[in-house]
């Protein structure tokens, strides 16, 4: 009978921790990989994708909807069972070190599955599309490629209470890394790739608040104003687009 308490080495703690490394090395090699391919191709002029590579496009983004669908399922099992343990380890001996672990494990999941659902969601507005250009899916692959280091990252210091010195100690290809910039830039993703929101994924830029409207007050004889962010919500986009870069990256590469 397994044991109800948690233990870093038992088998739910390895699979939950190698979930994370295998998605996160999975999405980084086949991301660079379409990313090279479209840079050979393209770079830097870029221009629509069509014909045999759009084909292999759309086949890979069916694939990777598909692995997070199935890989979601493995991932989610594996989380419940560390954090039940979890629980249990800590109504018996209260340790403030668990506590910390489960907050991580159960944010570490929350961000997991909003970021599978917003990039499925944009995989889809793609296939979905009329034409497809090389430019937004370079840059698509560009943001798989630092989720795939943020679910590495996570694998590494899951099970620590100082996740960055774990990882650090461990793997020198995050010597250079500034886990609080990575860790904000995951968990505001989501929310800007939906669709018909703007989409900056610069890894190192925070998106400053909008500022809010003034609104006039209301009268009987006048009408309520419209909500501009619901109604801009409802429109809906011939193309749908991948997530773009800022402006700044993308006139440093045709400039070149």
């Amino acid at each position: 009978m397994l044991s109800r308490k948690f233990d870093r080495a038992d088998f739910d703690a390895r699979a939950l921790r190698a979930d994370f490394e295998e998605l996160g090395t999975r999405l980084s090699t086949e991301a660079s990989d379409l990313r090279r391919r479209l840079h050979e191709i393209y770079y830097p002029g870029f221009g629509p994708v069509e014909g045999v590579l759009k084909r292999h496009v759309l086949r890979q983004f069916k694939a990777w909807e598909d692995y997070f669908r199935s890989h979601a399922t493995q991932l989610f099992t594996h989380a419940r069972e560390v954090e039940e343990k979890l629980i249990y380890s800590l109504s018996l001996e209260g340790r403030a070190d668990l506590k910390i672990i489960l907050e991580t494990v159960r944010d570490r999941r929350a961000t997991t599955d909003l970021l599978f659902r917003a990039l499925a969601a944009k995989m889809r507005q793609a296939s979905s599309a009329v034409s497809l250009d090389a430019e937004p899916i370079y840059d698509f692959c560009q943001v798989l490629e630092q989720l795939g280091l943020y679910f590495r990252f996570s694998a590494v210091g899951l099970y620590q209470p100082d996740a960055v010195k774990a990882a650090l100690g461990r793997d020198p290809r995050f010597l250079d890394l500034d886990w609080d910039v990575l860790r904000r830039w995951a968990e505001a993703l989501p929310d800007q790739m939906r669709p018909n929101r703007p989409a900056d994924t610069g890894l190192l830029r925070a998106t400053p608040p909008a500022p809010e409207p003034e609104r006039a007050p209301l009268t009987a004889q006048s009408p309520a104003p419209v909500n501009a962010e619901i109604e801009a919500d409802d429109e809906t986009d011939p193309l749908p687009a991948l997530p773009a870069p800022g402006g700044e990256r993308r006139e440093r590469r045709r400039s070149r």
